[in-house]
């Protein structure tokens, strides 16, 4: 189970209605996120992704975190999400 906003859903529908298509290939059908060659992610990937975007952006794990965790509350995240 995974906590998500309503804003995030209507992201989410978007991307599976009109972006994922265009990188589907045989074999990732079932995947929802794709690499840009349309083939599945190594397990781990997404999360090392999002954190070598945040350090390169010069963010401190602190600054990670508490960014993440205001960003869910704003958007509609319940305070257990975090506990």
């Amino acid at each position: 189970m995974v906590p998500i906003s309503l804003l995030g859903c209507e992201w989410l529908a978007f991307y599976i209605g009109k972006i994922r298509p265009m990188f589907v290939f045989t074999g990732s059908e079932k995947a929802l996120f794709l690499a840009k060659n349309g083939k599945l992610y190594v397990p781990g990937k997404l999360p090392d992704m999002a954190s070598q975007y945040a350090k390169l952006a010069g963010l401190t794990a602190v600054e990670r975190a508490t960014y993440t965790a205001t960003i869910m509350l704003d958007n509609g995240a319940n305070l257990r999400h975090f506990q």
